[in-house]
């Protein structure tokens, strides 16, 4: 026996009066009951969602003072970016008054739609001796995929350049063969082949033979937007905004 008088098979804990072994099995089956009511509890209701706030509405820039950011920034005019107003070029799609300007002296040109800069962009003009004619000019022809008459290469009989500035005499005087240059969006100015089109263009320096050459991605452009008629004015100096036409 033990000093609390119950027989050594069943053993009471200090301080009370039930066995220990029975005192074992039900704290047993009481974490089991508390284990499984975790498992089966219901689960705990998410808390509620606050209203998300509206966005606030963007404001759009009027494309003015977008332009005027454009002349502003960097090195305008020596610079080879591009501006262009995706509002005004939609809009030129379906109408509206179209008018180009060059500025010889910046190297630049300029596609004006209802009085205001929809396209800014570098051009390669005329060198000396020859030299872009100043002036005012209309579209006169459109040629996507238009080859010169004037000026190319000249290939021997085995196919090899012997003169990468020719021009049909010159090839003729060599017994090669010429090849006119690829002129691509090709927009003719004046009947001695003036135009603009694709070409290579080296910043802020005349470098042609007469041509205003353009940025592939831009002559495309343009020459989606204008039609036959397109007022074009070739000038030294910045040219003066064209009026914008009368709302009716």
């Amino acid at each position: 026996m033990t000093d609390c008088g119950a027989p050594l098979g069943l053993t009471r804990g200090a301080g009370c009066g039930t066995p220990l072994r029975m005192r074992y099995s039900v704290a047993g089956f009481c974490v089991l009951c508390a284990a499984a009511g975790a498992l089966y509890a219901a689960p705990a209701k998410p808390a509620p969602k606050a209203p998300a706030k509206p966005a606030a509405a963007s404001k759009a820039k009027p494309s003015g003072a977008d332009y005027a950011a454009f002349v502003r920034a960097g090195r305008y005019p020596n610079t080879m970016n591009v501006f262009t107003d995706e509002a005004l070029l939609k809009r030129g799609k379906s109408g509206g008054s179209k008018h180009i300007y060059i500025c010889l002296s910046q190297q630049r040109a300029r596609l004006y739609i209802d009085g205001r800069v929809a396209l800014d962009w570098p051009v390669s003009t005329g060198k000396k001796g020859h030299s872009t004619p100043t002036g005012q000019f209309r579209v006169i022809q459109k040629d996507k995929a238009h080859v010169s008459a004037s000026y190319g290469k000249a290939y021997n009989a085995k196919g090899r350049v012997v003169d990468s500035n020719a021009t049909p005499a010159s090839a003729a005087k060599l017994g090669a063969v010429f090849k006119g240059a690829a002129m691509p969006y090709f927009l003719r100015l004046t009947p001695k082949g003036v135009g603009m089109h694709t070409g290579p263009v080296v910043l802020g320096t005349p470098v042609s033979h007469g041509c205003i050459r353009c940025p592939n991605a831009v002559a495309a452009r343009v020459f989606d937007l204008v039609s036959v008629g397109t007022p074009v004015t070739i000038c030294q100096k910045r040219e003066s905004p064209p009026p914008a036409p009368a709302r009716k």
